[in-house]
């Protein structure tokens, strides 16, 4: 680690006298010296070049300076898993098969089994939606706990114009949070509007296709041909307890119940499987990049069938963001080399470790890592 941290604070000072004046010079060499980075310019840029070539050194400094107590991650190579691997930035001790809360990360997981469906004739992604309710829909203000919440029945003419593949895209024209009773804040399919109640929406419609709740389908037809032993819903497993950004331990809200966009549990290698599958899976590949709409405010990116669409120069890139209070996750993937990295944080300073961490498997788009809802 000390090598390694030598190594980059050279690199960060030699790479730089080519656009430094003298007084700038030596500012930049005593930054060099404690090892932070100036926010612009060739500054920036050279301490990203020598901080992201190795993964656990630069897991390992996020950790300590953002006093996360675990964060694990996953390098998939080539299709493959590659490495798998926890650090810790306090007294508590992290290990690789620490079991998270991986909050919306929880989103491709489902959609890809509900691409399977699809593939399959099971379920049409541009029939309505209520096809599969003809019973209706019975929306929850607080799907996440058992018997709990207001129900209400969805009676709102535009509900019969949602599709799946609308609410896989974000552009069904549903509320992200919960709330009774549910009212539409856009037309469907009008424009790109992030909604977790459109992935619960999604769920009812699937368990009634499958004729089980969420956690055994996910079970039978995601976790267990997988071997994603270490992962499911509430309340079968455990996570490690969630922190502040300042390091207090937070007091998380009540999960119970399986929520496909929110309430997924799993490690850092189980997610690893998950994605080592899906980029050997090249039919569901192309139907995640099929039919992509802009996100707005955003240049550059745009929506797939569960994932989050960028570009690094040709490269095209999968990705998502994962925020439960006291946890934080983020993942990549390259479709075209098979390479990807997802992560792990017990914190909600966690997402500040991912641009780097990132940044040391694959390319780290400025669109994507200074997307709002990342910072929220």
């Amino acid at each position: 680690m000390q090598d390694f941290q030598a190594r980059g604070h050279a690199a960060f000072a030699d790479r730089c006298r080519s656009c430094a004046s003298p007084a700038r010079r030596h500012a930049l060499g005593t930054l060099a010296a404690t090892g932070l980075a100036l926010l612009g310019g060739c500054a920036a840029r050279s301490f990203e070049d020598a901080v992201s070539d190795d993964p656990r050194a630069t897991a390992q400094m996020h950790a300590t300076r953002l006093h996360l107590c675990r964060l694990s991650f996953v390098v998939v190579r080539d299709r493959q898993v590659q490495h798998v691997d926890a650090v810790s930035g306090c007294d508590e001790s992290a290990a690789p098969g620490d079991v998270f809360q991986a909050a919306s990360l929880g989103k491709p997981v489902f959609a890809w089994a509900v691409l399977q469906l699809a593939a399959q004739g099971a379920l049409d992604l541009d029939a309505p939606v209520l096809r599969y309710l003809p019973g209706g829909y019975e929306h929850s203000s607080n799907p996440f706990v058992r018997s709990a919440g207001h129900l209400d029945r969805v009676d709102d003419p535009r509900l019969a114009r949602v599709t799946a593949r609308m609410l896989l895209q974000h552009t069904s024209g549903l509320p992200n949070l919960p709330r009774a009773p549910l009212v539409f804040e856009g037309e469907p399919g009008a424009a790109w509007r992030y909604s977790g109640e459109g992935y619960t929406l999604l769920q009812r419609a699937v368990e009634a296709i499958a004729g089980a709740p969420l956690d055994r389908f996910m079970a039978a037809r995601v976790f267990g041909p997988l071997g994603m032993a270490s992962s499911g819903y509430p309340p079968d497993l455990h996570p490690v307890p969630g922190h502040h950004e300042d390091g207090r331990p937070l007091r998380p809200p009540r999960f119970d119940a399986p929520v496909a966009g929110t309430t997924l549990l799993t490690t850092a290698g189980d997610y690893g499987r998950f994605l080592a599958a899906l980029l050997n899976d090249e039919p569901t590949l192309r139907t995640i990049q099929s039919s992509p709409v802009p996100v707005p405010d955003a240049p550059g990116l745009a929506w797939g069938l569960g994932w989050g669409l960028a570009n690094a120069g040709p490269r095209p890139l999968l990705w998502h963001w994962g925020s439960n209070p006291g946890f934080r996750s983020f993942v990549m993937a390259a479709p075209d080399t098979g390479d990807a990295i997802a992560l792990f944080t017990d914190s909600d300073g966690g997402m500040a470790a991912a641009h780097d961490l990132v940044r040391s498997v694959l390319p780290a788009p400025r669109e994507v890592f200074g997307f709002r809802m990342l910072h929220g």
